[in-house]
C-alpha cells in the first residue's frame, strides 16, 4: 500500500508478522541457543524476550552451572 507521500507502507497484521519474527531473531534464537548451552530447555531463551523476565533471567543463567564448562580453566 501506498502513502501520500510515495513511501510504502505496512501496516496491521503484516506489520505484526514482521514485529513478531524480527523479535524472535533478536531475542529468541540466541536466547534459546545460549539456554542449551546452560543446559536448560531451549523454552528459557524465550524468556529473554520478555521485558523485565529477562533481567531474571540473564542473572539466572550467569550464576548457574554449565555442563559445558565443568573441568575448564574456572572450575
Amino acid at each position: 500500500m501506498h502513502s501520500p507521500s510515495g513511501y510504502y507502507t505496512v501496516t496491521g497484521f503484516p506489520a505484526l508478522v514482521i514485529m513478531l519474527a524480527l523479535g524472535f531473531l533478536a531475542y529468541g534464537w540466541p536466547g534459546m541457543r545460549i539456554a542449551r548451552r546452560a543446559g536448560k530447555p531451549a523454552w528459557m531463551g524465550l524468556l529473554m524476550g520478555l521485558p523485565l523476565v529477562n533481567i531474571v533471567v540473564i542473572w539466572m543463567f550467569s550464576i548457574a552451572d554449565w555442563p559445558n564448562l565443568k573441568g575448564g580453566p574456572d572450575a
